[in-house]
């Protein structure tokens, strides 16, 4: 006999959205959505959706935590602000289960004048739990940044590669969150700062004025997640290199991005900027290569440089990203677009 009371909670959300709960013969509940700075995080993570009682609960979002260092930081244990996870039960009546979610990860918001050592930095979702068979969705990745060499070009930070803002297990569709570094150089100029991003980042129309970001060198590693804004004219100024490496940078449907002044573009690894129907991609640079199934798609691609490499198993990419068919990809209408 199957139990009709069957919910699956959805995960909270902050840096990335929760995740959709599964199972549910009732019900399965939709995770939160994203908010908040990438930048400058100021918020906690939000916490998983529940089922009726405690023993149903979703997980507490993760906390904030904000660290402002005038002299050193030295990390060699761990900067935690997890999120919780869900609890579960069979539902009233036994048969199958009520679940839920996961909360997401927390805020770390750092500002330090010298940052040392390799311990670890995480604010990741929290799990959603299985009971009989419904599943909770997991927390959505919390938001991680650190800024430092605030006043001197003195750091010797060396761990990187335990920056996480992972999503919870559970459900489907939870997202990671965003974490970079960015290195003042120790001077006051915003045009030569580096940033590095981690797992993910969310280019927002909340941390620039207008839709201009201006760094020197970009990179983004460790099978990072790069979002643009719906609706943001993105602008990406360099005076040094992009480096994208194991990453995918993903526009929105119809979304417009452009890369200017940048010395050498490098996408590797099973990197891809990656657009929507009807996007646009311009990239500026003086060298560009991508290499090892490597992909630049867009709709409309611009792309100036004296010298463009594309390896063997690479590609630049427009195909099916045209003008919408009848009834395709939000043309509501049968008419075919375009001029044709």
């Amino acid at each position: 006999t199957i139990n009709d009371n069957t919910y699956a909670a959805g995960g909270g959300a902050y840096g990335g959205k929760g995740g959709t709960g599964t199972g549910g013969i009732v019900a399965n509940f939709a995770g939160g959505s994203e908010y908040g700075s990438a930048l400058a995080p100021v918020a906690m993570g939000s916490g998983g959706g529940g089922v009726n009682s405690s023993s149903k609960a979703g997980g507490n979002g993760g906390g904030l935590i904000t660290l402002t260092v005038s002299g050193t930081l030295t990390v060699s244990g761990s900067i935690l602000a997890n999120g919780g996870n869900g609890t579960a039960t069979a539902c009233a009546g036994g048969g199958a289960g009520c679940s839920g979610g996961g909360g997401s990860g927390g805020g770390i918001n750092i500002t330090a004048a010298t940052l040392a050592g390799a311990g670890t930095i995480t604010a990741n979702g929290g799990n959603g739990v299985v009971a009989v068979g419904a599943t909770g969705g997991g927390g959505g990745g919390g938001r991680i940044s650190v800024i430092y060499n605030t006043t001197a070009n003195s750091s010797s930070f060396t761990g990187q590669s335990s920056i996480s803002v992972a999503v919870g297990t559970g459900g489907t569709l939870a997202e990671v969150g965003s974490a970079a570094l960015v290195d003042k150089k120790g001077t006051g100029a915003t045009t030569d700062d580096d940033i590095s991003i981690y797992k993910g980042w969310d280019w927002l129309a909340a941390d620039t004025t207008g839709s201009l970001f201006t760094y020197n060198n970009i990179a983004s590693t460790n099978a990072s997640i790069v979002s643009i804004e719906t609706g943001l004219t993105f602008n990406l100024q360099s005076t040094g290199n992009l480096t994208i490496t194991n990453s995918i940078w993903s526009l929105p449907a119809s979304g417009t991005a452009t890369f200017n002044n940048i010395v050498t573009a490098a996408i590797s690894s099973s990197s891809q900027i990656t657009g929507g129907v009807l996007s646009t991609i311009t990239l500026g640079a003086t060298t560009i290569s991508l290499s090892t199934t490597s992909h630049i798609k867009g709709g409309t691609v611009s792309i100036t440089a004296p010298t463009i490499t594309v390896d063997g198993t690479s590609t630049i990419d427009g195909s099916a990203l045209g003008s919408r068919g009848g009834y395709k990809d939000g043309n509501a209408g049968a008419n075919v677009e375009g001029t044709g």
